[in-house]
C-alpha cells in the first residue's frame, strides 16, 4: 500500500495519480471484504487463517499432523523446550496455533481415578438441604 502511494507521488502527472488511486481503492476494498468475510463465515476464516493442529496428544507425537504442518521432531522439541517442557511425555496436549505459536497443556501430577464407591443419595440430599438453610 505504501509502495502504491509512493509511486503516485514520485511519478508526477495525473495519469499515475489516477492509476494509483484506483489501485489503492481496490486494495482497500479487498482488505475490507476479507475482514468482513472472516467475521461472518467460519469456512472463509478457516481457509484464510487456518486452524489449530494438535502435535502432541497424551504424551505421544502425532507424526501425521507434524508432517502436514511441516514441523520436524527437532523443531517441535525446541518449541516445547522454549515453553519449559523438556520431556514430551509430560505434555497432555501441544497445539500449533494458526499464528505459529505453540500452546502447551501439561499433564496433571495425579492420574484421574474413577471413584468406585457407591454414592449415597440420602447423604447427598441432606448435604444439599443444609446448604439451602
Amino acid at each position: 500500500m505504501g509502495n502504491i502511494a509512493a509511486n503516485m507521488i514520485t511519478a508526477g502527472g495525473w495519469q499515475p495519480l489516477i492509476t494509483g488511486a484506483v489501485q489503492l481503492f481496490f486494495f482497500s476494498a479487498v482488505t475490507i471484504a476479507a475482514a468482513y468475510l472472516s467475521l461472518k463465515s467460519r469456512r472463509f476464516r478457516k481457509i484464510a487463517t487456518g486452524e489449530p493442529i494438535v502435535l502432541v496428544h497424551r504424551g505421544q507425537y502425532i507424526l501425521k499432523h507434524m508432517k502436514r504442518s511441516k514441523i520436524d521432531l527437532d523443531l517441535l522439541q525446541q518449541m516445547l523446550r522454549e515453553q519449559g517442557y523438556f520431556d514430551y511425555r509430560k505434555v497432555e496436549y501441544a497445539i500449533l496455533e494458526p499464528t505459529g505459536s505453540l500452546s502447551v497443556l501439561p499433564k496433571s501430577d495425579r492420574e484421574d481415578k474413577v471413584d468406585v464407591t457407591p454414592s449415597n443419595p440420602e447423604a447427598e440430599q441432606r448435604q444439599q438441604t443444609n446448604h439451602i438453610k
